[in-house]
């Protein structure tokens, strides 16, 4: 029994042993490695001084750098306020010339403009006056065409209206002048030829001294005569194939006168 019981004591103090021994073993591999751990953190601290020191001597540099940039910065808007006084008392009389000038360049400008505008305008009414003087001038012009194309036989101060058509005793004569000018291609004898030829020599005296009237004398012939009846008994009817104008009545022909009223005449 006591020898049982001496070897369980025994078993369990080697038991404790054997624990304590284990323990021991861990706690040095523990120590090992907590030691190595120590030495890395060791260094790592030495760096992180190091690191600290350099940032520490940094900051000194960035602090110092700092405060010459806000000195050379106030020196700077000190001297810039200086430079922009200075160049002010400069440039201050010439900047109030210059505003001065281009206040006078404006208001010439502006001058320029006008002129410009009455000189378009003065231009534009010369050139319709113009083109009115030209346009009756060429009126006046076709308007004396038109008289000289159409004279009556008699002048004086009675207001007559012309035609531009023949008068019965003109066609008579010129179907005498017809008849005659067919007379003689046909084969007559010497007195008809005479009396033919005295007929023609008669029409073309009648015909010149009425030319040499026209303008200063008043009808005298028969044939004159005949013509003035006419054109005053006729009465002042306008038709689609007579004379449109009052020749008489130059002021009111030049109004109502147009291109193609004088177109349609001539052509008629």
């Amino acid at each position: 029994m006591e020898i049982e019981n001496l070897k369980k004591q025994h078993k369990k103090e080697v038991d404790a042993i054997q624990q304590t021994f284990t323990d021991s073993a861990y706690d040095r591999s523990r120590v090992e490695t907590l030691t190595k751990d120590l030495v890395a953190t060791r260094l790592e601290l030495e760096e992180t001084k190091d690191r600290a020191v350099n940032l520490a001597v940094r900051l000194k540099e960035l602090e110092v750098q700092h405060a010459e940039t806000n000195r050379e910065l106030h020196d700077f808007r000190t001297r810039f306020d200086d430079k922009t006084k200075e160049i002010e008392r400069r440039y201050i009389g010439k900047m109030d010339q210059i505003h001065m000038e281009n206040a006078d360049l404006r208001s010439l400008y502006m001058k320029k403009c006008a002129e410009l505008v009455d000189e378009r305008a003065l231009t534009q009414k010369k050139i319709e006056e113009q083109i009115q003087l030209t346009r009756k001038e060429f009126k006046q012009k076709l308007l004396n065409i038109r008289v000289s194309s159409a004279v009556s036989l008699n002048i004086d101060r009675n207001a007559r209206r012309l035609s531009t058509y023949a008068t019965g005793t003109q066609n008579d004569l010129s179907s005498t002048r017809c008849h005659s000018a067919y007379a003689s291609s046909q084969p007559v004898s010497s007195a008809h030829m005479n009396h033919t030829n005295a007929m023609d020599l008669t029409l073309n005296n009648t015909r010149r001294e009425t030319k040499m009237r026209r303008r200063t004398s008043v009808p005298t012939t028969e044939e004159e005569q005949d013509v003035v009846k006419y054109l005053t008994s006729r009465p002042p009817t306008r038709s689609s194939s007579s004379s449109k104008y009052n020749f008489e009545s130059e002021p009111t022909m030049l109004d109502n006168l147009s291109l193609e009223d004088l177109q349609e005449t001539f052509k008629s």
